[in-house]
């Protein structure tokens, strides 16, 4: 739950507004708001000039766009493990090609010291 104070300058009144968000098992993900005003306990036919038409239709977009964004967040997890899965490979594999590598290196060297012992030898 998120608390967020509402500074109301026309009542000089700090107002706290709650937003819950209640998951249960089914797909409908509901929001709860609360608010501690005697205000907005009045019934209201307009909410700042919007009508009921231009308030639903909000409500629905908002309602739109958080099923969208609980969708890229399923998609956000996914892509983060898979970054996380690469991240992992490519560690391991640089730490084998880093050995495989100083192996190559070792024996480079002793080609080059071989390589002179004959020189001296011949």
């Amino acid at each position: 739950m998120t608390d967020d104070i509402i500074f109301n300058h026309e009542t000089e009144q700090n107002r706290r507004i709650s937003v819950e968000f209640v998951e249960d098992d089914d797909e409908d993900h509901s929001i709860s708001l609360t608010s501690n005003c005697s205000i907005d306990d009045q019934p209201m036919d307009k909410v700042g000039g919007l009508d009921d038409k231009k308030l639903n239709s909000l409500y629905d977009n908002w309602l739109e766009l958080d099923a969208e964004l609980r969708t890229f967040e399923l998609k956000h997890k996914e892509y983060v493990r898979k970054l996380d899965e690469v991240e992992l490979l490519k560690t391991k594999y640089k730490n084998e090609f880093d050995k495989y590598k100083k192996r190559i290196f070792t024996l480079q060297k002793d080609v080059a010291q071989l390589q002179k012992s004959y020189a001296k030898k011949g």
